[in-house]
Protein backbone atom coordinates (compact mmCIF):
# COMPACT_ATOMS: atom_id res chain seq x y z
CA UNK A 1 0.00 0.00 0.00
CA UNK A 2 1.17 3.58 -0.70
CA UNK A 3 0.69 6.09 2.36
CA UNK A 4 -0.88 8.96 1.18
CA UNK A 5 1.43 11.74 2.22
CA UNK A 6 2.35 14.63 0.76
CA UNK A 7 6.10 15.32 0.61
CA UNK A 8 7.55 16.73 3.30
CA UNK A 9 10.44 18.12 1.61
CA UNK A 10 10.32 21.78 0.89
CA UNK A 11 11.24 22.30 -2.62
CA UNK A 12 14.04 25.09 -3.13
CA UNK A 13 17.04 25.35 -4.97
CA UNK A 14 19.06 23.18 -2.22
CA UNK A 15 16.85 20.40 -2.07
CA UNK A 16 16.65 19.90 -5.64
CA UNK A 17 20.74 20.03 -5.77
CA UNK A 18 20.75 17.23 -3.28
CA UNK A 19 18.05 15.29 -5.35
CA UNK A 20 20.42 16.24 -8.28
CA UNK A 21 23.04 14.52 -6.97
CA UNK A 22 21.43 11.45 -5.68
CA UNK A 23 19.67 11.41 -9.07
CA UNK A 24 22.98 11.48 -11.13
CA UNK A 25 24.64 8.71 -9.05
CA UNK A 26 21.66 6.23 -8.72
CA UNK A 27 18.79 6.79 -11.28
CA UNK A 28 20.34 8.51 -14.80
CA UNK A 29 22.21 5.76 -15.81
CA UNK A 30 18.88 4.00 -16.72
CA UNK A 31 16.33 6.91 -16.37
CA UNK A 32 18.30 9.75 -18.74
CA UNK A 33 21.02 12.48 -17.66
CA UNK A 34 21.74 15.64 -18.47
CA UNK A 35 22.83 14.70 -21.82
CA UNK A 36 19.78 12.82 -22.67
CA UNK A 37 18.03 9.28 -22.92
CA UNK A 38 19.60 6.37 -21.47
CA UNK A 39 20.32 3.48 -24.75
CA UNK A 40 20.93 1.32 -21.39
CA UNK A 41 17.45 1.65 -19.89
CA UNK A 42 15.95 1.63 -23.24
CA UNK A 43 17.23 -1.63 -23.42
CA UNK A 44 15.03 -2.67 -20.58
CA UNK A 45 12.11 -5.21 -21.15
CA UNK A 46 9.94 -3.18 -20.58
CA UNK A 47 12.35 -0.01 -21.30
CA UNK A 48 12.61 2.43 -18.42
CA UNK A 49 10.95 5.74 -18.12
CA UNK A 50 13.65 8.50 -19.89
CA UNK A 51 12.96 11.29 -17.72
CA UNK A 52 14.89 13.46 -19.23
CA UNK A 53 12.83 13.15 -22.56
CA UNK A 54 10.12 15.41 -21.13
CA UNK A 55 8.59 12.32 -19.86
CA UNK A 56 8.29 13.02 -15.89
CA UNK A 57 6.09 10.97 -14.11
CA UNK A 58 2.67 12.79 -13.03
CA UNK A 59 1.96 10.07 -10.36
CA UNK A 60 1.13 11.72 -7.13
CA UNK A 61 4.89 12.11 -4.31
CA UNK A 62 3.77 9.36 -2.20
CA UNK A 63 3.45 6.71 -5.37
CA UNK A 64 6.71 7.59 -6.68
CA UNK A 65 8.31 6.99 -3.44
CA UNK A 66 6.92 3.97 -2.93
CA UNK A 67 8.34 3.12 -6.12
CA UNK A 68 11.67 4.63 -5.59
CA UNK A 69 11.47 2.62 -2.30
CA UNK A 70 10.31 -0.75 -2.66
CA UNK A 71 11.18 -0.98 -6.39
CA UNK A 72 8.97 -1.98 -9.07
CA UNK A 73 8.35 -5.84 -9.46
CA UNK A 74 8.48 -7.29 -13.50
CA UNK A 75 11.32 -4.62 -14.49
CA UNK A 76 15.03 -3.94 -13.16
CA UNK A 77 13.41 -1.27 -11.01
CA UNK A 78 15.28 -1.81 -8.01
CA UNK A 79 13.83 -1.15 -4.39
CA UNK A 80 16.36 1.73 -2.85
CA UNK A 81 14.64 2.16 0.26
CA UNK A 82 17.16 0.10 2.17
CA UNK A 83 20.05 2.49 0.35
CA UNK A 84 19.21 5.88 0.74
CA UNK A 85 17.21 7.48 3.57
CA UNK A 86 13.67 8.29 3.52
CA UNK A 87 14.26 11.97 3.17
CA UNK A 88 16.81 11.56 0.35
CA UNK A 89 14.03 9.47 -1.49
CA UNK A 90 11.70 12.43 -1.23
CA UNK A 91 14.54 14.66 -2.47
CA UNK A 92 14.85 12.37 -5.66
CA UNK A 93 11.00 13.00 -5.99
CA UNK A 94 11.06 16.35 -5.52
CA UNK A 95 13.62 16.72 -8.41
CA UNK A 96 12.32 14.14 -10.89
CA UNK A 97 9.17 15.99 -10.82
CA UNK A 98 10.47 19.20 -11.39
CA UNK A 99 13.29 17.76 -14.07
CA UNK A 100 11.30 19.45 -17.44
CA UNK A 101 11.05 22.76 -15.37
CA UNK A 102 14.06 23.49 -12.88
CA UNK A 103 15.15 26.77 -11.79
CA UNK A 104 17.56 28.20 -13.71
CA UNK A 105 20.34 27.99 -10.58
CA UNK A 106 19.75 24.43 -10.34
CA UNK A 107 18.90 23.92 -14.30
CA UNK A 108 22.34 25.73 -14.71
CA UNK A 109 24.30 23.00 -12.64
CA UNK A 110 22.25 20.23 -14.41
CA UNK A 111 23.91 21.23 -17.76
CA UNK A 112 27.26 20.96 -16.14
CA UNK A 113 27.01 18.42 -14.20
CA UNK A 114 26.94 17.91 -10.71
Amino acid sequence: NTPAQENPVKVSDETLLEGMKLYSSNCAGCHGDRNGVSEFGRSFYPPTPQFTSGKVPHDPDAILHTQIARGTRMTGMPAYGKMLQDEEIWKLVSFIKKLNDLPPAVAEVWKKGP
